[in-house]
């Protein structure tokens, strides 16, 4: 009753693919939900189900921690720019190269954003840093429209958690 809630207004049998499903609905307090998933076969159905789990996995985290940066590749471009900065200061020259490297893994994201909205990664890539330059921290690429955006504005946010487990 904690969980599902009580008073429960309807209930209903339905047969869906021959497979019997029970429908509870309208109840008082409820702290569930459901989510009937149907494909056209097995592989959009995982598709699917894969993307409602990936979902449910940021809610989940912004539960836990509701810390959030502006999303569309801006975070990224923003730290590789000032990753840039402190490694022309390091002395030794194989950690100098090693995390050269690592920095430029940080526009992967970036481009990969870029090429799902149909644009060319590294030109979108080169705009938004010129936004970063002037002190625009809450630029990055729009994924529906293409254009590079103030995503603050538009509400386009990543979860922090999420930032600090790839980065880490």
């Amino acid at each position: 009753q904690k969980k599902l809630g009580y008073n429960c207004g309807v209930y209903e049998l339905k047969r869906i693919n021959n497979e019997f499903y029970s429908f509870i609905k309208d109840c008082e307090n409820s702290k569930t939900a459901t989510i009937v998933l149907r494909g056209m076969n097995k592989n959009s159905m995982k598709e699917i189900e894969g993307n409602i789990e990936d979902a449910i996995g940021v809610i989940f985290s912004l539960w836990k921690n509701s810390k959030i940066v502006i999303g569309g590749g801006g975070f990224e471009i923003g730290l590789y720019r000032k990753c840039e900065k402190i490694i022309n200061e390091i002395d030794n020259d194989k950690k100098r190269l090693i995390t050269k490297e690592l920095n430029k893994a940080l526009l992967c994201l970036p481009k990969i954003l870029c090429e799902n909205a149909g644009c060319v990664g590294i030109e979108k890539i080169r705009k938004i840093e010129d936004k970063i330059n002037d002190g625009n921290f809450e630029f990055g690429i729009n994924g529906l429209s293409g254009k590079i955006e103030n995503n603050k504005l538009n509400g386009i946010v990543d979860a922090i958690c999420v930032k600090e487990s790839y980065l880490k």
